[in-house]
């Protein structure tokens, strides 16, 4: 489901205009720009992401702006 939903763990998924996911944070700042195929919301700090077809895992700690490298 790539649909924007309610705030969890401080965080919010949002889709662009071109269908990719991002996270604003409860300030409505992007925190992780739209960018993944599929990402599930972060529950206990940690979301499941999918870029370029591989399943990857994101860390709301080490949150960087790169593309597409493992943070945990």
């Amino acid at each position: 489901d790539n649909s924007p939903d309610f705030f969890n763990n401080h965080t919010l998924r949002i889709v662009d205009k071109n269908e990719k996911i991002g996270f604003v944070n409860d300030s409505l700042e992007i925190i992780i720009e739209p960018k993944y195929d599929n990402a599930s919301q972060f529950q206990n700090g940690v979301a499941s992401i999918y870029c370029n077809g591989t399943k990857e895992i994101i860390g709301l700690h080490l949150l960087k702006e790169d593309d597409c490298h493992h943070y945990s």
